[in-house]
């Protein structure tokens, strides 16, 4: 081995290592939906959006906790410090999947039924994206030889990106038909929501603006 990791390095990737496994496990054992659809969707999703808006916000601070961490000289960094920062990475991965099973956990009602998916997607991504942040991390500590060939870099790089404009693009598609036809059948319409839908509130905070819409 060329080269070997600091011990906080090491550290903080097996700290990794059950967040990966609680975010593979929240993808295969999805709740299927049961019993009573839900009866208002709006405000399934406003709640959702609003609440998924205010846990993503935290994670750039959180990943600027990470970073520094690991930018540290091994001898200036304690456990207590990285338990602290891995607890509140811990908090937004059991707070994104309990968002995510709570939407699948009921079914939608089957007029909007393909909009259940669409809206379960805007939170897989940011699930994905943490999975494979993670992953590198674990692979780069425990193959450091092979991470410095693939990145080119000595240094674990925590860098996270988040962006759900393609999932948000297609929900907000599918919502907009859903209305133009109801508006043409006069039966059933979508409610209007007060203060933003399910992927704008996440937009809102994913593009740094507030995207307006019809009311």
């Amino acid at each position: 081995m060329l080269y070997t990791i600091p011990r906080h390095y090491q550290i903080i990737a097996d700290e990794f290592k059950p967040l990966i496994r609680s975010i593979q496990t929240a993808f295969v054992h999805r709740p299927v939906p049961s019993g009573e659809a839900y009866a208002d969707i709006g405000d399934l999703m406003d709640s959702i959006g609003s609440r998924a808006s205010e846990t993503l916000a935290t994670l750039p601070s959180v990943v600027e906790s990470l970073s520094k961490i690991l930018s540290l000289p091994e001898e200036e960094v304690g456990i207590k410090q990285i338990k602290d920062s891995m607890g509140q990475v811990a908090a937004v991965v059991e707070q994104l999947i309990g968002m995510f099973h709570k939407l699948w956990k009921r079914p939608f009602p089957s007029q909007f039924a393909n909009g259940q998916s669409l809206a379960s997607a805007m939170l897989e991504r940011p699930l994905r994206d943490l999975l494979g942040l993670f992953e590198a991390v674990v692979e780069a500590a425990e193959d450091p030889d092979a991470a410095v060939v693939k990145y080119g870099n000595k240094r674990i790089e925590f860098n996270l990106t988040l962006s759900i404009d393609e999932e948000a693009a297609a929900f907000i598609e599918w919502k907009q038909d859903v209305e133009m036809r109801a508006r043409s059948m006069h039966q059933y319409q979508l409610r209007k929501e007060k203060d933003g839908s399910f992927a704008e509130l996440l937009l809102a905070f994913l593009l740094g603006v507030w995207i307006g819409h019809d009311r």
